[in-house]
């Protein structure tokens, strides 16, 4: 964020086009370092501003002598605030700065790592080491998303196992779940798959239209008959999240939620997101598509592991499956083909729950319509 408002002249920042889970909440910019040490009131506010300035309208001035003096004050001015607060939220890898170190120094009595759980453990160590914590809190589950880990040699010798994780023997765990309401709704669509990378997902990423439909036509149930925003007389605060494992699913289905806008349908507080970029939110419904389907006589009465793998993908995957059902508070609707995801052991298990609580239903007959009252 700092660094896309103040960018430093001669730096190189990454070039990667940011992900839509990956933008910065923009409530945060009040209390962001980067800007308080810009307000006016601040000491050195002005003459950081004088530096920009120069930056930004006479370029042609800038020389290497200007730009360390400006990072110099730069570094100054934060130390200098953030040895004014008591309570201070960054990431673990901030955590290390130098400046944070410099304005924190013997400060700190107690060190919260929330999603501890996603953290590599060396993430964790240095910034319990950088803090020098008289206590440390690990918030996390391990059963939901591991780190990510991009070279397999590594996570094969342990570094995708959290710090959390290795200590999970001796944490006190939440064991009920204590919200939504939930259904599942079984759809026979057909998957579609991206043969090349673009704008919508990368390649091999999947879409499933059907599914698409099925989501348009309970989150319109939900608004016009349910009313979950309220109406013209009054309004009410609901949050509604739509998700999907592929990056395809999630753009077809902004799409398709740009055509409600037209029929007066209010999206301020819809969002659609990955499961990953989901990871620590919370709605108070949660709309799930699946994507994955195969028509019936191709679905192995007595599917290997590689079949498995090969047609159902990684919504297989415990962890991400974790995350999406537990995100909901009030209602959780999951859309898929039942037929296949019963191929997969967990899926098989959770599917027979639901309809042992007369949660699973056909998508022809759902939503329901609610019956008028007798005049």
């Amino acid at each position: 964020m700092e660094n896309h408002d103040y960018p430093i002249p001669g730096r190189v920042y990454s070039a990667r086009a940011g992900s839509i889970d990956s933008i910065p909440d923009s409530g945060l910019k009040p209390v962001s370092i980067h800007r308080l040490i810009r307000n006016t009131e601040k000491p050195h506010a002005y003459k950081l501003y004088q530096y920009e300035e120069t930056f930004r309208k006479k370029p042609n001035q800038i020389n290497a002598e200007k730009v360390k003096e400006y990072t110099k004050l730069l570094t100054l001015a934060t130390i200098e605030e953030i040895s004014q607060h008591d309570i201070i939220f960054c990431t673990t890898a901030m955590a290390t700065n130098k400046r944070l170190i410099e304005g924190t120094k013997n400060r700190i009595f107690q060190c919260i790592i929330d999603e501890a759980g996603m953290c590599t453990e060396p993430e964790c160590i240095a910034t319990i080491i950088a803090t020098k914590a008289e206590q440390v809190v690990l918030i996390g589950d391990h059963k939901q998303l591991q780190p990510v880990i991009l070279c397999q040699s590594t996570a094969k010798l342990g570094l995708d196992k959290s710090l959390f994780q290795r200590y999970s023997d001796r944490s006190v765990q939440l064991k009920d779940q204590y919200r939504m309401r939930h259904v599942f709704c079984h759809v026979e669509g057909e998957e579609v798959t991206l043969p090349v990378s673009t704008e919508e997902g990368n390649e091999m990423s999947r879409s499933n239209k059907k599914e698409i439909e099925q989501i348009m036509k309970i989150f319109t149930h939900l608004v016009k008959k349910e009313k979950i925003f309220g109406d013209h007389k009054k309004k009410k605060v609901c949050i509604v999240n739509i998700m999907s494992q592929y990056n395809a699913q999630c753009s077809a289905i902004r799409e398709a939620l740009g055509a409600l806008i037209l029929r007066d349908i209010d999206l301020t507080n819809t969002s659609v997101i990955t499961v990953v970029g989901s990871q620590g939110g919370q709605w108070d419904y949660v709309i799930f598509s699946l994507v994955r389907s195969l028509p019936q006589y191709r679905i192995e009465p007595h599917p290997t592991l590689g079949w498995c793998t090969q047609n159902l993908g990684f919504i297989t995957n415990e962890h991400q499956i974790n995350v999406a059902l537990t995100r909901a508070k009030k209602g959780l609707f999951i859309i898929g083909n039942r037929h296949l995801l019963e191929c997969d052991r967990v899926w098989r298990q959770l599917i027979n729950m639901y309809a042992s609580q007369g949660s699973v239903v056909e998508a022809d007959d759902f939503p329901r319509p609610i019956p008028k009252p007798n005049k």
